[in-house]
C-alpha cells in the first residue's frame, strides 16, 4: 500500500512540478490546503486522502490519475461527454470511431515494429504495446458509450 501511495505522489509530482499542468499554488487552493501542505503530499511525507485524490482528478483532468487509480482492475477510464443534441451525438460517434481507428492502427504498428527485428517482443516493446493497447481500449469504450447515447 505504501508503494502505491508513493507512486501516486510521484504521478502528481510529475503533473504539477515537472509538467506544470497547473500550478502547485492553485492546486493547493483547490484542495483547501496551504502550498507547503501540498508539497508535503507530493514528496510523500504526508499521505493523500481519497478525497484529495478525487479533487485533484477533477481539477487536473488528466487521465493518468484515473488510470493509476484503476490500475490492476478490469475498469478503463473514459472521459464523460455531455452531448445533448442528436447532431452533436452523431458527431461524437464519428469522432470516436476515427480516434479508435487511429489508436488501433498505432497499436498494430507498434506490434509490427516490435516483431520485425527478431520476431520477439522485449520488455521495452511490451511496455510501449501495452500503452497503445490501453489507449485503444479507452477509445473503444468511449465509442461504445457514444453509440449508447444515440436514439
Amino acid at each position: 500500500m505504501a508503494d502505491e501511495q508513493d507512486e501516486f505522489a510521484s504521478l502528481l509530482y510529475q503533473l504539477l512540478i515537472v509538467e506544470e499542468v497547473k500550478s502547485v499554488k492553485e492546486a493547493a487552493a483547490e484542495l483547501g490546503l496551504k502550498e507547503q501542505a501540498l508539497y508535503a503530499r507530493l514528496y510523500g511525507r504526508v499521505r493523500l486522502s481519497v478525497e484529495e485524490g478525487r479533487q485533484l482528478l477533477k481539477y487536473l483532468q488528466d487521465v493518468r490519475i484515473a488510470d493509476h487509480l484503476l490500475a490492476g482492475s478490469e475498469f478503463v477510464a473514459v472521459k464523460r461527454t455531455d452531448l445533448s443534441e442528436e447532431e452533436h451525438k452523431s458527431a461524437g460517434v464519428r469522432e470516436g470511431a476515427t480516434t479508435t481507428l487511429f489508436d488501433v492502427t498505432d497499436l498494430m504498428r507498434e506490434v509490427e515494429v516490435a516483431l520485425s527485428d527478431d520476431g520477439r517482443i522485449d520488455h521495452r516493446e511490451k511496455i510501449d504495446i501495452e500503452k497503445r493497447l490501453h489507449e485503444a481500449e479507452r477509445s473503444l469504450t468511449a465509442l461504445r458509450n457514444s453509440i449508447k447515447g444515440l436514439h
